[in-house]
């Protein structure tokens, strides 16, 4: 593959704003950077990167948190492993700018003659604005981007790190990049950076009640957050793969699920799709975790943990009251448990493949069913009061690490935009 890299707005000054502790519910998020990419086929694709660098550029200019870096917290002395925002140097933006153009000698389209895209490489560093291994150090860059000029279009690769952004709030960024490439001369957003900041006091208030906020401010100082403590576990690089679901056969498992669940009970329950994508990933992730085990192993009792959990990521901004527009975290972890019996139901042969059918069987559908309802059942009961209470044992615990530990079987999914 032939490319060669341009870097962009390095004539920009550093963003000055200052420095702020991240939420309680920040430190909840793993601290790994994701690499959403874009695709485009405009007219003249030098007129675009033009405005996709103008419009960079001035977002940074309305919310300068976005060039900033994530370090180890100057401000808040008693906790460890406390993360705050911090303003970049000059040199570092230099040595990782904001915006890079990088040009490929290759096609998005199969179509085309002569070498095309494929996902793998799409996800390798050549593609995205930051390495994997900048997740892991020192100073962590916030917001990046990079334009993939392609023979036939552009790709525009962002990478955000999520102890800052959620995926809502990368939404929000995308919305307001979008209004900064439209409108280059804008002075103003859906948010700011007063707003990000109420935002934040909320949430630090949700662990308190009203006879203890200044107990709070004292505690947590002016801006609600020195440590030299270093994390204790080092996460290691993600693996990506894309998948692709056929929207008909989902919807199909999902009325399969539905009419099953009717069938047992009196109670009209009608599942999302959110939670028969995620307990078919659980299935699949379970049975993969198994296939993979020695095939001696398979009969042993310790060999299959007595519990798999599911992880799923649920939006409590409308329980905190937090505006929509706010772009950091305000997603919970709720854990579902169960039984890992869709195990069992997998055969296995002797040289340990499993022999899968073609169409998915009643058993399998009544697994997802069952753990779908169990999976929403869960969420829903999901309360302000809930939130505040994890919210508050975080502020109360002596460490704030957001590295999760999770059992032997395990799945964390997101929530899909229905």
């Amino acid at each position: 593959m032939e490319c060669f890299l341009y870097d962009r707005c390095q004539h920009v000054f550093p963003p000055i704003f200052d420095p702020y502790v991240l939420s309680p519910l920040d430190h909840m998020t793993g601290p790994i950077h994701l690499s959403p990419c874009f695709t485009f086929h405009p007219d003249n694709p030098h007129e675009a990167v033009l405005a996709l660098e103008i419009g960079i550029q001035r977002l940074i200019s309305l919310l300068p948190f976005l060039a900033g870096n994530v370090a180890l917290s100057r401000q808040l002395q008693s906790k460890e492993n406390v993360r705050e925002v911090q303003p970049a140097t000059l040199e570092f933006l230099r040595e990782h700018p904001l915006f890079k153009v990088r040009h490929h000698n290759m096609s998005i389209s199969p179509m085309k003659p002569g070498p095309t895209l494929s996902r793998d490489v799409m996800m390798t560093d050549e593609f995205v604005p930051t390495e994997t291994a900048m997740a892991m150090g020192d100073q962590i860059p916030i917001f990046r981007a990079q334009a993939n000029a392609m023979r036939d279009g552009i790709i525009i690769c962002f990478s955000f790190y999520h102890m800052v952004l959620d995926g809502f709030g990368f939404c929000n960024a995308m919305k307001c990049l979008a209004d900064c490439c439209r409108s280059p001369d804008l002075t103003s957003l859906s948010t700011d950076s007063c707003k990000e900041a109420q935002a934040r006091r909320t949430i630090f208030e949700a662990a308190l009640d009203s006879n203890t906020r200044q107990e709070q401010h004292s505690h947590f100082g002016e801006y609600y957050g020195d440590v030299n403590a270093t994390p204790n576990i080092t996460p290691e690089s993600p693996i990506s793969r894309g998948f692709t679901l056929d929207a008909a056969r989902v919807e199909s498992l999902q009325n399969a699920c539905n009419a099953l669940l009717r069938r047992q009970s009196d109670t009209d329950v009608v599942l999302s799709k959110n939670v028969i994508v995620s307990s078919l990933m659980w299935l699949c992730f379970i049975r993969s975790r198994y296939r993979s085990l020695p095939t001696k192993s398979h009969s042993e009792k310790d060999a299959i943990p007595e519990k798999s959990c599911l992880t799923m990521a649920v939006d409590v901004r409308n329980l905190l009251q937090l505006p929509l527009s706010y772009m950091g975290n305000a997603v919970l972890g709720i854990q579902i448990f169960t039984e890992p019996e869709a195990i069992s139901a997998c055969p296995v042969q002797s040289n340990g493949e499993s022999i899968v059918a073609k169409d998915m069987s009643s058993n399998d559908v009544a697994i997802i069913a069952n753990f779908a309802r169990q999976t929403q059942e869960t969420t829903q009961k999901i309360t302000g009061t809930y939130v505040k209470g994890e919210i508050s044992h975080r502020c109360a615990s002596n460490d704030w690490a957001s590295y999760a530990r999770p059992g032997d079987i395990s799945v964390r999914v997101t929530s899909l935009i229905e």
